[in-house]
């Protein structure tokens, strides 16, 4: 099965869907956020951490998937973009708060949105560097980037 012609839903603090071909294929509920900041960029950061995660799995699988396969697929790939969202809503501003990889997987591993969000804070980088809202405004590739892994120059997007 190939995921073309997937609807994604994102829901605010409800969480997000994947549907496909009108069938609901995955959804996932999202994370609990105490203290909401800013929503400013919280789209974007969905769409990248989304993004990211559909685009390592199908690098590391580069094959049609049956249908099982890409419902853990869309599974994995909600919760990497909920996880990016719960970081940025914890956090005032757009540009300077990119969660890196490593958050966006301890968040994952903890759901702990407090605890991410502070690490994202303490490792900001520079002004102007890295920003996830920056790199959905761009390609594919930029967004893959954002969360801290570059794809291979050889790679088709």
């Amino acid at each position: 099965m190939k995921p073309s012609g997937l609807l994604v839903f994102k829901n605010g603090k409800k969480g997000a869907q994947v549907w496909c071909q009108g069938q609901l294929l995955s959804s996932f509920p999202g994370y609990l956020v105490r203290e909401l900041v800013d929503t400013t960029g919280a789209g974007d950061a969905f769409n990248a951490g989304f993004l990211h995660r559909m685009m390592c799995s199908m690098y590391q699988k580069p094959r049609r998937m049956d249908k099982g396969e890409l419902i853990l697929l869309m599974q994995d790939a909600l919760r990497w973009g909920c996880a990016s969202g719960a970081i940025r809503v914890s956090l005032l501003g757009a540009s300077d708060h990119a969660p890196g990889e490593g958050i966006v997987k301890e968040l994952i591993r903890t759901g702990n949105v407090a605890q991410a969000a502070s690490q994202a804070r303490e490792s900001r980088p520079r002004q102007g560097t890295g920003s996830v809202s920056a790199a959905t405004g761009g390609t594919l590739q930029q967004a893959h980037r954002a969360l801290g892994h570059l794809v291979p120059s050889s790679a088709k997007l």
